[in-house]
């Protein structure tokens, strides 16, 4: 089973994605993640594979950050679609 676990940079989401992919043995795992906080180092060291989707921040943004933010948003849909795709995933576990 292909699962892709998508997530945000924070260790309440991060690390209980990891927990869940570490209960997954045997099962081919991808996270996506945002890129916006310490994720990468974190899936590194576990040894478990990544792509990153930089989305963005509404909240705490400016207007014009959070325009370019929502402007960005339909291109950042077709990335995570193509990586699904590209993956072959056939459950996907979001948190954040």
């Amino acid at each position: 089973m292909n699962v892709v676990i998508a997530t945000t940079g924070t260790g309440g989401e991060l690390f209980p994605g990891i927990a869940v992919a570490q209960a997954l043995r045997g099962e081919k795992v991808l996270f996506i993640v945002s890129g916006i906080g310490p994720e990468e180092e974190a899936l590194k060291r576990y040894g478990f594979s990544y792509e990153r989707i930089a989305v963005g921040k509404l909240k705490g943004q400016s207007l014009i950050g959070g325009a370019k933010t929502l402007i960005g948003l339909p291109g950042r849909l077709w990335s995570a679609q193509h990586l699904l795709r590209k993956f072959g995933a056939q459950v996907v576990f979001g948190l954040g």
